[in-house]
């Protein structure tokens, strides 16, 4: 055992003077600041379950042929990634397994959807009692002046 625990601390090292960080050693690390978007689990749900019911296009169906469609999920994690990174319908094939022309028409269906649903609620002109909360918001973090 303590050969071993030498060894390891002789390889971590030989690694942090080689500048490689991980679990592979001699793999370097490539520090990618990239900002990931993320949404809540429950946020997504409930923007689903209200597409759902808003438009059946995001209830999973079966074809002609009895073979089962695109879930909603499928559909809406498209439209997002789409909206989030700006990822064109071609690219999004390959992450969730869906067409060109079915990755455009979910897009399109999500936004007209979205905005006849949640329009009253989020999609109105601002207040003064809206102006003052984002106020509020902004001193306590410490954003003034940004």
């Amino acid at each position: 055992m303590e050969l071993m625990s030498s060894y390891q601390q002789q390889q971590t090292s030989n690694d942090e003077q080689k500048g490689y960080v991980g679990s592979i050693s001699g793999r370097a690390f490539i520090r990618r600041d990239k900002q990931r978007f993320r949404m809540t689990k429950p946020l997504f749900e409930r923007i689903l379950i209200e597409l759902q019911q808003h438009d059946n296009y995001f209830i999973q169906k079966n074809d002609a042929t009895g073979a089962t469609g695109l879930s909603g999920i499928q559909k809406m994690t498209a439209v997002v990634k789409m909206l989030a990174y700006g990822a064109p319908t071609d690219n999004i094939d390959e992450y969730v397994k869906i067409g060109k022309s079915t990755a455009s028409e979910s897009l399109e269906k999500f936004c007209r959807g979205v905005v006849e649903i949640f329009k009253l609620e989020y999609l109105r002109t601002r207040n003064a009692t809206d102006i003052a909360r984002l106020l509020r918001v902004v001193e306590n973090s410490g954003f003034l002046g940004c």
